[in-house]
């Protein structure tokens, strides 16, 4: 204790020491500099960090920002001595004479992309979902190709980033206190149960949600919370507002009467014969009586009509069909709109050939407005809630506090080009033919 105790006295001394010469310094002019406070050895080299290096993502223990500043500050342990650099790497610049001395040290920079409503976007945990899938279709895809994906999965993510932004905080304004206090609570019992089938293990359960969520704990945490108080918020602005009444199911079903009603189609196989194959006529004549299936003979090279999809027509008509123009021929159109399905007429005498005709099937697909109510009434809440969503999000936009989503989505691109396909003349290799 004694040691410890005449340890700190020297220290002390020490510093009154210091400070006692510095202020005798500061009165006859002298001023500290960079230098004083870098060692001889971190002052000769400056190591330049590559800009790859600077924009690769930042691994779990090296991240920074707000979510990580309540980290080490409990768990710090310090000993005297010169800094230990665990894994020197070689310098790629040299320290010119005069130059401003640097750290000695590689560091990681995450990079602030923007704000939504004061709160920063940062791209490391933006880019962290996506980029794995990135990272793989810059392997697969030519650079113009690889920009047009990126930048569409960059602008709709960020603009659902930005919605649930706004959507928060307008759902934390507007919940009452007693509200904001139940909230808490359900999150803290979802978090709990969460551990509880980890066997209330915070890092099994840390652990499980990486392998299954691709996220921590804490992470996922925040994004549940997130989307909730979003769809909380449109429920209670939006949702809960449309509602859909019976005059208006029943002139959307008007509407789109063709759409629940379509006109029926006839399926009709032919078989047409030359006159100048008698042989091929008389051995149609052979399989018919044979019994022979209709579909199984049109398909055979006898045939000259279609013999490739085994002389399939598909007829769509409206109204009746026994007064339905079907086909040019008059004689094959009159067969057509009187025969039963499953019969066969021929043969029937054309201009230079001799033709058979067989209805197959008629597909008739209808749907009255007591079957058609329920799609019809979700249809219409659907639509509604989006146009309301849509003009809700446009209005939060237009007062709220943040970078443009164009700006924000421009700077997340050129990182992610940076990291994922710095090289713009690569060429992917070709795609094997199936």
């Amino acid at each position: 204790m004694k040691t410890v105790e005449l340890g700190l006295a020297a220290i002390g001394l020490g510093v009154l020491s210091a400070c006692g010469s510095s202020s005798s310094s500061a009165k006859r002019g002298a001023m500290l500099s960079p230098a004083d406070f870098v060692s001889p050895v971190g002052a000769a080299q400056a190591v330049a960090v590559p800009p790859e290096v600077l924009l690769r993502p930042v691994s779990a223990s090296d991240r920074r920002g707000p979510l990580d500043a309540a980290d080490g500050i409990l768990d710090v342990t310090a000993a005297a001595g010169s800094p230990v650099i665990d894994s020197p790497r070689p310098s790629t610049s040299v320290a010119t004479s005069g130059a401003s001395p640097r750290v000695d040290e590689w560091m990681l920079v995450d990079a602030k992309v923007g704000d939504v409503n004061g709160r920063p976007v940062y791209a490391n945990a933006f880019l962290a979902n996506k980029a794995d899938r990135l990272r793989a279709e810059a392997k697969l895809m030519r650079y113009p190709e690889w920009k047009v994906s990126a930048m569409k999965s960059i602008t709709e993510d960020l603009n659902q980033l930005v919605e649930k932004e706004l959507l928060r905080a307008e759902a934390l304004a507007s919940l009452t206190p007693e509200q904001k206090q139940g909230f808490i609570a359900w999150m803290q019992g979802l978090q709990e149960r969460v551990k509880s089938q980890n066997l209330g293990s915070r890092e099994m359960a840390n652990q499980r949600m990486l392998e299954t969520e691709g996220k921590g704990l804490d992470e996922y945490m925040k994004d549940r919370q997130l989307n909730e108080l979003a769809a909380f918020q449109l429920a209670e602005r939006i949702e809960k507002r449309v509602s859909v009444s019976k005059r208006d199911v029943q002139v959307e079903y008007q509407r789109m009467f063709d759409y629940f009603n379509p006109p029926p189609k006839a399926s009709y196989r032919i078989i047409q014969v030359p006159n100048s194959a008698p042989a091929d006529a008389d051995e149609v004549v052979r399989l018919l009586a044979s019994g022979t299936p209709f579909a199984d003979i049109a398909a055979m090279p006898l045939n000259r009509y279609k013999p490739d999809s085994g002389g399939l027509e598909v007829r769509e008509y409206k109204g009746d069909r026994a007064s339905a123009t079907l086909f040019a021929n008059e004689s094959l159109n009159r067969a057509a709109q009187t025969m039963a399905v499953g019969s066969i007429a021929g043969p029937i005498e054309l201009s230079a050939s001799r033709a058979w005709i067989s209805l197959e099937g008629i597909e008739a697909l209808s749907m009255s407005l007591y079957d058609a109510q329920l799609p019809i009434e979700r249809m219409i809440q659907q639509r509604r809630t989006k146009a309301g969503k849509d003009k809700y999000i446009a209005e939060l936009k237009a007062r709220a506090s943040m970078t443009s989503v164009e700006d924000m989505a421009a700077t997340l691109f050129a990182i992610a080009e940076a990291r994922y396909y710095p090289d713009r003349n690569y060429q992917p290799p070709a795609r094997p033919r199936r």
